[in-house]
């Protein structure tokens, strides 16, 4: 080592211990982000959905609608483009989600990896179920092919002057609608009250 090199070392000061607590916590920031939300759509992953849904529920009131969308054959797009292709079904189909319901929705995605079903709780007077579907039936493009999807929606409303909804009900009858939207020939939306 020469002089110089000497000096400059002994005029460097030690590790900031402040930037290196500002960037522990920056690093625990990005794995709490990254156990709470999907990393392919954003969407929250099941357990924080069912926090953040249970705190909206008293704010929605009468007002609540719950949707359970479920992509239709969404293995054969796997099947046929790989992971990769379904990756951006899936991105595309969270994209155009977040873009038709309202900022205020509070958005999930089931089954982490692999989860071809969304959730939505937001406000029922905010949201316009056919054009939804509309939206989701739009082709997806993969590998530079227009590729044809759909998505089937269950939803779940209150009706007026019902008792409060449970998030629990208003799950299982949207899954319930799911399911006859899916056997009425997918690529529908289909309502239920809770």
């Amino acid at each position: 080592m020469t002089a110089v090199e000497a000096r400059n070392s002994r005029d460097t000061p030690p590790d900031d211990p402040l930037a290196a607590a500002h960037a522990r916590e920056a690093a625990l920031e990005a794995e709490v982000h990254r156990l709470r939300r999907d990393d392919l759509t954003g969407f929250l992953r099941r357990g924080p959905w069912g926090q953040q849904a249970a705190e909206a529920l008293p704010r929605l009131g009468a007002e609540v609608l719950m949707l359970i969308t479920d992509l239709d054959r969404f293995k054969r797009i796997n099947d046929r483009f790989g992971h990769r292709g379904g990756d951006v079904v899936l991105h595309t189909q969270a994209r155009r989600l977040r873009e038709s319901l309202p900022s205020t929705a509070v958005l999930g995605r089931l089954g982490g990896d692999g989860g071809d079903e969304f959730l939505a709780l937001t406000r029922h007077d905010a949201v316009d179920l056919d054009k939804l579907t509309q939206v989701l039936a739009r082709p997806v493009e993969i590998l530079g092919r227009a590729v044809p999807v759909s998505a089937s929606i269950g939803a779940a409303v209150r009706p007026p002057g019902a008792r409060a909804p449970v998030l629990a009900d208003l799950l299982a009858t949207a899954d319930d609608a799911l399911y006859e939207a899916k056997t009425a020939g997918r690529g529908r939306c289909r309502i239920h009250t809770c």
